[in-house]
């Protein structure tokens, strides 16, 4: 980070250490639960497009297209949450990266302590009131989202976390959560047809 950017953090200070507190835990609880989805999520993908081979193993150029197209749809979910997952990392960085602004850190020193505890799963460096829910589900992680989209002045070029968390990746998200779910299921049933197709041939 140069020292305009350093300066135009500084200038931000208020807006940053009232939004901080509170993104940084949401962000550690949504970005476990996310990148737990995204496993499951990946291991589906993978487990559906094996046993879709198994059922049947496509040699002409039209199924060979289907079969790319459909493997293309799998991976749709996991890639999203994924990318998703890295823009809450992104925000877990955040303590260090202010820790790089001399004057934030001497006059920000208690809460930036306090953040970096909370960026490791430990928020009890922060005021009671910050402290996370200890579930998160759908409406968090927009939440998380939202709070990104109005930080985005105050941190200026900050990495993914403010060229991703934008409305239109966060409905790619919200259809990315769904698809998840139901790769879930479709794992199943695929699993299921591929052993019906095996003791049958």
């Amino acid at each position: 980070m140069d020292a305009r950017g350093l300066d135009r953090v500084a200038q931000a200070g208020s807006a940053i250490w009232a939004l901080l507190p509170k993104l940084v835990p949401l962000a550690y609880r949504v970005g476990r639960w996310v990148r737990t989805l995204a496993v499951l999520a990946t291991v589906a993908a993978a487990i559906t497009l094996v046993a879709t081979l198994v059922i049947d193993v496509p040699t002409t150029p039209a199924p060979v297209l289907a079969m790319l197209a459909w493997a293309a749809l799998l991976a749709y979910a996991p890639v999203v949450l994924w990318l998703f997952h890295g823009a809450l990392q992104d925000v877990l960085a955040l303590p260090d990266w202010l820790r790089s602004s001399p004057d934030l850190a001497k006059k920000h020193a208690a809460e930036l302590a306090g953040l970096v505890l909370a960026a490791h799963g430990d928020p009890s460096g922060l005021p009671a009131a910050d402290r996370p829910p200890r579930r998160v589900g759908v409406r968090e992680v927009f939440k998380a989202g939202r709070m990104l989209l109005e930080a985005r002045h105050d941190l200026p070029g900050y990495g993914r976390a403010l060229r991703l968390l934008n409305p239109v990746f966060l409905v790619l998200v919200a259809v990315a959560l769904v698809g998840a779910v139901l790769e879930l299921g479709v794992a199943g049933v695929a699993v299921l047809l591929a052993l019906v197709v095996r003791l049958l041939g």
